[in-house]
């Protein structure tokens, strides 16, 4: 049975307390760990012990393993090589923890780990290529070190800045850490050195899982958004970007809808996209959803406004099977949701009394969940530190089909080149299977009254032009035909060919002169 004990709130604020899991993510063999804020009084008591055997037990359809030793939140979370979960510091009800612990999936159990030197919260920590694991951020400048085979830690190089807010690290493409909390630093594992990153934003706005680490290395954050002055806040910049291969950064355009100006939580799409949902509208006493769901493309910066919407401070999690776990909202229902990137849509599944727990991809593609508080609703009036753990497991997911992309729209247009010639031009519109465009594409075609093959590369919007040849005013029309649609990764499906104003099939289109 996991032990905790409760307090009523004593915090101005905790009628409308913060909602936040804590999330340790991973993409392309990073390992990210944020930490949290707190904005509430609370009182544990916890035991003391390292190994203890798995219950059977679930928790609202999560599946109970064993309790941490010592009940916490704000603490880090890594997977080490070796598939095992290292977790580290945090807080009590009275202190910063200084103690670890170590969860084996293998047997379900937690054996106490060696303390750390300096006792830190809202930290980050990352599993290094050499399989030692790095502290860094949440505490001024210090960094710790931990060695899994001897179960040692060691005092790091210290940050070259100090930060005190919540903490992201990642692995860059080039094996050197990015470490971002109100300040961007990097740390070179192999001379043990930092470095300040030049010509960053100002992170005013530091927060729980607003920033994300893309499959090229790139990284994306929400805490140097710019708002306006007034309750809710309005974005008046959007999402930064940090280039690794530049050492550069780029802000994207403002959201078309307000996300929140609180608790926006983001997580890396398996089509580039980050999604940003979960936020909080801040109307002073009394804060309400912002709702919308959202995603970004980081390379063009269009803006695009997906199904479904959630809870206020639910946290998005990319789980190893491509989908998006949101969990940890306030509601008056425990229920979490699973997004399909496949089929764009939201499943309800029961959730998990929970929140500001670490949450850290297994290798057999399952979460462990840890620590953090339980009771999410607004209207109790009690906060539960808890020691609690569990696993959750994704649906199983059928091999998606391959991704396919089609003609949705020929439209023709003429122009004069000279009094005696003519120029015959067709804008063609390639989609993917659930009618988004596509760019990059390149779109083959033939004319019945000119020789070869005429090309040409959809835009971001997915259209482009062929024609541009002149023909003689005797010729009064001519016929084009979409011979291949070339994709990388994608299959052109002729079959699917339409046209919604009905001025062609899809496949062909006769352009008359004017």
């Amino acid at each position: 049975m996991s032990s905790q004990s409760t307090i009523e709130r004593g915090s101005p604020v905790t009628g409308h307390r913060r909602r936040r899991d804590r999330v340790l993510t991973r993409f392309a063999g990073v390992l990210v760990a944020t930490g949290a804020m707190v904005a509430t009084a609370f009182v544990v008591a916890s035991p003391a012990g390292a190994s203890v055997a798995a219950p059977t037990a679930t928790i609202s359809g999560w599946a109970a393993t064993a309790p941490l030793s010592t009940a916490r939140a704000r603490h880090t979370a890594t997977r080490l090589a070796d598939g095992r979960v290292l977790v580290a510091g945090g807080v009590s009800s009275k202190a910063v923890l200084s103690s670890s612990e170590v969860y084996d999936p293998g047997t379900g159990t937690w054996q106490a780990a060696a303390d750390l030197p300096v006792a830190v919260a809202d930290a980050a920590a990352v599993t290094l290529p050499d399989g030692t694991v790095l502290v860094a951020g949440g505490a001024g400048t210090a960094t710790e070190l931990y060695n899994p085979a001897t179960n040692v830690w060691t005092v790091g190089p210290p940050m070259p800045e100090p930060t005190y807010s919540t903490t992201f690290a990642a692995t860059l493409p080039n094996g050197h850490i990015f470490v971002l909390g109100d300040i961007a630093a990097e740390y070179n594992p192999a001379n043990r050195t930092w470095r300040a990153l030049g010509a960053a934003p100002a992170m005013t706005r530091p927060s729980n899982n607003d920033t994300t680490m893309l499959a090229s290395g790139d990284v994306v954050t929400l805490r140097a958004m710019e708002y306006s002055c007034c309750m809710p806040g309005a974005p008046m910049t959007g999402p930064s970007v940090y280039h690794w291969a530049t050492d550069t950064w780029t802000t994207l355009p403002v959201p078309p809808v307000n996300p929140g100006d609180r608790n926006v939580t983001v997580a890396a799409l398996p089509n580039g996209n980050v999604m940003l949902g979960g936020g909080v509208l801040n109307y002073l006493w009394f804060p309400q959803s912002a709702g919308t769901v959202m995603e970004v493309d980081p390379t063009t910066g269009s803006w695009t406004i997906d199904a479904g919407t959630l809870y206020s401070g639910d946290v998005l999690v990319s789980l190893p099977n491509g989908s998006i776990l949101a969990t940890g909202g306030s509601s008056t229902a425990d229920v979490d949701h699973v997004y399909s990137p496949t089929a764009r849509t939201w499943a309800d599944v029961p959730g998990r009394n929970s929140d500001h727990a670490t949450l850290t991809p297994l290798a057999n593609g399952t979460v462990l969940a840890a620590g953090g508080y339980s009771d999410r609703n607004y209207d109790s009036s009690y906060v539960v530190l808890q020691n609690q753990a569990a696993i959750f497991t994704p649906t199983p997911t059928s091999t998606p089909p391959p991704a396919t992309h089609h003609i949705g729209d020929l439209d023709n247009a003429t122009a004069a080149s000279s009094l005696r010639k003519w120029q015959p031009r067709v804008t063609a519109t390639v989609l993917d299977a659930t009618g988004r465009a596509v760019s990059g594409a390149t779109v083959s075609a033939t004319f019945t009254s000119h020789k070869g093959t005429l090309t040409c590369v959809t835009a971001t919007n997915g259209t482009c032009t062929l024609g541009g040849f002149s023909l003689g005013r005797s010729t009064l029309s001519t016929v084009l035909r979409v011979t291949n649609v070339a994709k990388a990764s994608s299959t052109y499906a002729s079959i699917a060919n339409s046209d919604p104003d009905g001025d062609s099939n899809g496949t062909t289109i006769t352009v008359k002169r004017t």
